[in-house]
């Protein structure tokens, strides 16, 4: 797409080091971050930053890692809030998006008329008290990687009007597809 590398922050193996509060790359395009086990029914993740250091976030799929590092069932998931949403937009970017199995569905902050400023958050109701350790983010697949995360802060709990200290947070996504 005519990009130039040097324009942008590739980050080499290693730079932001092996903390598992810091994404890492999986074979199948997911990031994956990992956190002490702990029960919670609600996660709520917040977006700091984009990789390019614009102003939206988007996220194509979301996986909660369980007991034995298998994904949760999303089956009862549901969305309970997200700060921004695009609806005036031709493509589904509805935060449901995020646990539908459609990596061509999305959740898309909003950017047609004006773009709403960071932080950029998505609340998941899990259906029921979870064993959680980690997470599994998709970026959505949209030109010049638009909204993939960079720096976040993932929170978990058992009562969505209350959210202690985030059990992982620093990088998500520290380099641009190429």
């Amino acid at each position: 797409n005519g990009r130039i590398i040097e324009t942008h922050h590739v980050a080499p193996a290693g730079e932001h080091g092996d903390s598992g509060a810091n994404g890492k790359a999986l074979a199948d395009g997911f990031f994956e971050v990992n956190f002490k086990p702990r029960n919670a029914r609600y996660i709520r993740l917040v977006a700091l930053s984009e990789i390019n250091g614009q102003g939206w976030a988007s996220i194509a799929e979301l996986e909660v890692v369980g007991h034995k590092g298998l994904n949760l069932s999303r089956e009862k998931w549901r969305a309970i809030y997200v700060d921004s949403q695009e609806t005036k937009s031709r493509y589904s970017t509805a935060p449901e998006g995020v646990f539908d199995d459609d990596p061509s569905t999305w959740w898309h902050t909003k950017w047609i008329g004006g773009i709403t400023p960071y932080p950029h958050e998505i609340q998941i109701d899990l259906g029921s008290e979870q064993r959680i350790q980690g997470l599994r983010y998709l970026p959505a697949v949209i030109n010049n990687d638009n909204g993939m995360i960079r720096d976040y802060a993932l929170y978990a709990s058992n009562d969505p009007t209350k959210w202690c200290k985030p059990v992982a947070q620093v990088v998500l996504v520290s380099r641009i597809r190429i």
